[in-house]
């Protein structure tokens, strides 16, 4: 597959980088298991102090990145799937 570019934000820097298709659904898929894991925590964070929300959010990244590497959402396969069928006119 070709490389593509995703341009993210990092403390007000964007950062262009070119990945593979298939990386780039695993980093898609890593960043909204790890927002839905956020909000379902919301209400338990609240009462949290800074310290302790920080570390629960490194937690909760280290969650999302490990359950991405079993392709829940099927990311990477609705993409593969997807390029096929564009590149078959």
């Amino acid at each position: 597959m070709n490389r593509i570019e995703v341009v993210s934000l990092f403390f007000n820097q964007i950062d262009k980088t070119k990945m593979s298709p298939t990386k780039a659904a695993e980093e898609f898929e890593s960043f909204l298991l790890e927002e839905f894991l956020k909000e379902g925590m919301k209400p338990i964070l609240e009462e949290k102090s800074f310290t302790q929300r920080i570390y629960w959010e490194q937690f909760l990244i280290t969650v999302a990145e490990k359950l991405s590497e079993k392709e829940p959402l099927k990311f990477k396969k609705a993409l593969k799937a997807y390029l096929k069928s564009s590149h078959n006119f």
